[in-house]
């Protein structure tokens, strides 16, 4: 009897036990499920903006419950699935931790999350979701739905939320697909670059042109953003090659992902230059006399930075004061660093004579320096045994010669020296006899 007694007061006392438990949870799940607050509110952000066909629309959603404690969010979302595709739903960068429901598709996402072991306030992000714009434009909205409800702990329940929903709307066009095209002003492909280069292309485009990047030999050199789209490169900075790329790109204004067009030539690049001098003239004899017969003599050498192929005609030639005085000489190619020689005759007259030598005298070879080409040299042909340069040999110069006769010293032709020794002597006597009175 005794065992029969304790057991009836055991059922007993557990049974209050568990009628007080249920009473609790009772308690808690119907101040759960109705304690939303007229007050909260979803949101969805961005709630509007306009995309391309095939980009993706990725929003947030947010519920603000202001200071009243927020455990749980329930969210409905309804949206056009022939405008839309469902791509993910998550909670992830919120203080909702737990994940009851993650789904979407057919027009509806359904997103339910908690934060276990306590609550938040104010405005806190629930979670985020990406669309896909599809084909076709045009507009959509998406729209929290009726069932959607934000669960709080308030110490007294209010009615069940059901207002205080901000949705979203967005606009869709189709994109841009098309590239831009670019065409070669200048320079054209296979141009032979000299110094400075000007670039300059013209663009071609369905919508707005942002830039035009210039690339040389695989450097970025330039970007223009407005026309006329050029720019003048200096080919000096290359040494000289073949082959030499220039790629012009050209992007449009497209979102979210700009157009590229692009165009590409090769050039060559040809600084190194030769350069033509002359670089000795000799008159022999140095001091001609009327009548005597004249050896002119010339280099011309090379002493630029490149080479003059063999086979390539340089033309030459001698000038006599304002006349030339010969037929064109011509030598065949000049290599770096080397000389050829050329030669003419000439009688010589009285008087004061410059005589000059000219290497490429039409300036057929494109040359590094095209002003000196040429060499001068000055010289004065006296008549025979005219020293006083009267054009007359007389009394006056044998005056000249007989003073000097016999004297130390260097002597020139004007101090009776005729014969070009250096001494006033009998051979002189001699060239005076011999032109005395002509």
């Amino acid at each position: 009897m005794k065992n029969k007694t304790k057991k009836i007061k055991l059922n007993k006392i557990t049974t209050i036990i568990l009628v007080m438990a249920f009473a609790v949870v009772g308690t808690y799940l119907l101040t759960a499920s109705e304690a939303a607050t007229a007050n909260a509110s979803l949101s969805i952000t961005p709630s509007s903006g306009n995309y391309s066909i095939n980009s993706n629309v990725a929003l947030a959603i947010y519920e603000n419950s202001g200071s009243q404690e927020v455990s749980t969010v329930d969210v409905t979302l309804t949206y056009d699935a022939n405008k839309l595709e469902f791509v993910s739903v998550d909670n992830n960068g919120g203080p909702f931790d737990r994940v009851f429901e993650n789904s979407g598709g057919n027009g509806t996402v359904k997103l339910v999350v908690s934060k276990f072991g306590g609550s938040v306030i104010n405005n806190q992000k629930v979670g985020n979701l990406v669309f896909k714009a599809k084909a076709g434009s045009g507009s959509t909205a998406v729209q929290f739905g009726s069932e959607s409800k934000i669960v709080t702990f308030a110490a007294t329940p209010e009615n069940v939320w059901n207002g205080n929903t901000t949705g979203a709307s967005f606009n869709f066009t189709t994109p841009d697909t098309t590239n831009p095209s670019v065409t070669f002003v200048s320079p054209t492909n296979g141009y032979v670059a000299v110094g400075i280069v000007p670039i300059q292309v013209s663009v071609q485009d369905d919508g707005q042109i942002s830039k035009v990047e210039f690339w040389v030999n695989g450097s970025k050199v330039h970007t223009s953003t407005q026309s006329p789209y050029s720019y003048n490169w200096d080919s000096t900075q290359l040494s000289d090659r073949s082959n030499v790329p220039i790629l012009v790109k050209a992007f449009d204004s497209a979102s979210p992902t700009p157009n590229e067009g692009s165009k590409s030539i090769t050039i060559s690049i040809k600084n190194s230059k030769p350069n033509l001098v002359i670089s000795s003239l000799v008159v022999s004899p140095e001091n001609p006399k009327a009548g005597d017969q004249v050896t002119i003599t010339a280099k011309v050498r090379n002493s630029g930075s490149d080479n003059i192929a063999s086979g390539v005609s340089i033309s030459n030639l001698f000038k006599l004061d304002s006349s030339n005085l010969n037929n064109p000489l011509t030598i065949s190619g000049l290599n770096l660093n080397t000389e050829k020689t050329i030669t003419t005759n000439w009688t010589a007259t009285r008087g004061s004579h410059t005589i000059t030598a000219v290497a490429d005298q039409n300036n057929t070879i494109v040359e590094a320096n095209e002003s000196d080409n040429q060499s001068s040299k000055t010289i004065k042909v006296y008549k025979q045994a005219d020293a006083n340069d009267d054009n007359k040999v007389d009394a006056e110069d044998l005056a000249i010669f007989a003073f000097n006769y016999g004297k130390p010293g260097v002597k020139t032709f004007a101090d009776g020296d005729y014969n070009g020794d250096g001494t006033v002597d009998t051979y002189d006597v001699a060239i005076l006899s011999f032109n005395w009175g002509k």
